[in-house]
C-alpha cells in the first residue's frame, strides 16, 4: 500500500499541480427494468448543496421520517439493489430530492454502496446504511459524511496535514495512506495521493489556522466538487 500511495505522488508531480479525474466505474450489472424505471440525471455540486440545506431545514423527527420511507423503497433481487418508487411518499420529499433519489445516478450509488458493504440487508430484507457521520482517520485528518447517504462528504485536513502535502513529506504518505483505508476509498489509493498533493496549495489558501476541507462525491468520481475551511 506505501509503494502505490508513493507512486501516487510521483505521477502527480509529473502531471503537475493538476491532478487527473479519477473515475471510480460503479461494477453493478443492473437490469435492464431497473435502469428504465429510473429517469437519468447529472448530479453537480449545486445539487449537493441543494440537498445539504434542504435536510438541514428539517426537524430530526421528519428527518427520520423521510429516512425510513428512503429505506423502504429499497431492496434487494437477484444480488442487485433495486428501487421501488411507488413506496416513497411523495407528499413529504421536496421535489428536487425525488427526481434525485429516483434518478439512475442514485440508483448507481445504492449498488456501489452495496457492494463496499455501507449498504446491508437484514434477514428481513430491510435494508440499513452502515456509514458513521464523522469518521477520524488520524488526529489531523477526518471524513465528514452527511446522514442522507447522497454520496456527498468532505474530506478535512488541519494546518499541519496540508503543509506535509505541500512538502511531500513522509507524514504526507502515512496520512494518504489511512485515507486509502477508509471503506469506499481504498480503491482509490493513487487518486488520493493525485488530489492531496495536486490541490495543497489550494486548500493551503482556504486555510485561516484551523486548516481546511474539499468535498467530493465518493461513488462516482474522487476530484473536489469544493473547497471551504474548517
Amino acid at each position: 500500500m506505501k509503494k502505490l500511495i508513493a507512486t501516487g505522488f510521483v505521477l502527480s508531480t509529473l502531471l503537475g499541480t493538476t491532478p487527473q479525474i479519477s473515475t471510480l466505474t460503479t461494477t453493478s450489472n443492473l437490469k435492464t427494468n431497473n435502469i428504465n424505471n429510473s429517469q437519468k440525471l447529472n448530479l453537480t455540486p449545486a445539487d449537493f448543496e441543494y440537498i445539504k440545506k434542504y435536510f438541514s431545514s428539517k426537524t430530526e423527527q421528519e428527518k427520520q421520517e423521510l429516512k425510513e420511507n428512503l429505506l423502504s423503497a429499497i431492496s434487494l433481487k437477484n444480488d442487485v439493489v433495486v428501487f421501488d418508487k411507488l413506496k416513497l411518499n411523495q407528499k413529504i420529499w421536496d421535489l428536487k430530492i425525488y427526481q434525485i433519489i429516483t434518478s439512475y445516478e442514485y440508483l448507481k450509488t445504492l449498488n456501489w454502496y452495496y457492494k463496499n458493504k455501507i449498504l446491508t440487508f437484514d434477514e428481513q430484507g430491510k435494508a440499513h446504511f452502515n456509514f458513521p457521520l464523522i469518521q477520524n482517520v488520524k488526529g489531523n485528518v477526518w471524513l465528514e459524511s452527511y446522514w442522507y447517504w447522497f454520496g456527498y462528504c468532505r474530506l478535512h485536513l488541519d494546518s499541519s496535514a496540508i503543509e506535509a502535502f505541500i512538502d511531500h513529506s513522509a507524514e504526507a504518505t502515512e496520512i494518504a495512506q489511512q485515507i486509502a483505508e477508509i471503506p469506499g476509498l481504498d480503491i482509490a489509493a493513487v487518486a488520493v495521493a493525485g488530489i492531496m498533493t495536486g490541490y495543497s496549495f489550494t486548500l493551503k489558501s482556504y486555510d485561516y489556522g484551523n486548516g481546511a476541507w474539499f468535498a467530493f462525491y465518493m461513488p462516482v468520481i474522487f476530484i473536489p466538487l469544493g473547497f471551504g475551511s474548517n
